[in-house]
């Protein structure tokens, strides 16, 4: 492992769509410390559910294939305008795990604004807490609940989606969130409401 590599403790926001997360990401980004990237991934749960058919990560050409299928991505590349994130010089003396490759990338964008940690914001990642703790042991998570009214006049209003399916999926996600949100604990899971 390289010695300048340090444990990722990047933040991740999440909450039903609609319930004001792209605010809280903004705001959050104006910290000093606190790079925030500016697209939603929406991937970070798929490449965890396919990281075994990369093989063994020991393996450098393994480890090499994941970073170039990472730093390739879509998502990155446009905010790298249009190429893709470098492959860094010590890459093989990184934790071999989709976390450290992730923080290098995402970290590579802080770096750009001279900040020292990241956060991301997917609404949809609220339905993935455990594996997202599980790979990024020192992350926090901010859930963002909005008034299920409100989300889906928001949704009603940008999508024209019927509120009453808004509504039923509004309670499953808030369930769903807060019972994964609170095994997590108070030092790694934070509730707001959009509405304070």
């Amino acid at each position: 492992m390289s010695a300048a590599y340090t444990v990722p403790v990047p933040v991740f926001v999440v909450g039903m769509n609609g319930s004001g997360t792209t605010m809280l990401l903004d705001c959050l980004g104006r910290h000093p410390d606190l790079y925030a990237f500016p697209r939603e991934t929406r991937l970070i749960p798929y490449l965890m559910a396919r990281l075994e058919s990369y093989g063994s990560l020991d393996v450098d050409d393994n480890f090499q294939r994941l970073w170039d299928d990472v730093r390739h991505l879509a998502v990155f590349r446009q905010t790298n305008m249009d190429t893709p994130v470098p492959l860094p010089d010590g890459w093989r003396g990184h934790p071999r795990t989709l976390a450290a490759i992730l923080d290098a990338v995402f970290g590579h964008f802080a770096a750009r604004e001279g900040k020292r940690r990241w956060c991301e914001k997917t609404p949809q990642h609220v339905q993935h807490l455990p594996e997202l703790a599980q790979n990024f042991p020192a992350a926090r998570f901010i859930h963002v609940i909005r008034d299920g009214r409100d989300c889906a006049a928001s949704f009603h209003r940008r999508w024209k989606r019927q509120p009453e399916l808004t509504i039923f999926r509004w309670k499953k996600v808030v369930t769903l969130g807060r019972e994964q949100g609170q095994r997590l604990g108070d030092a790694r899971y934070l509730e707001i409401r959009y509405e304070d």
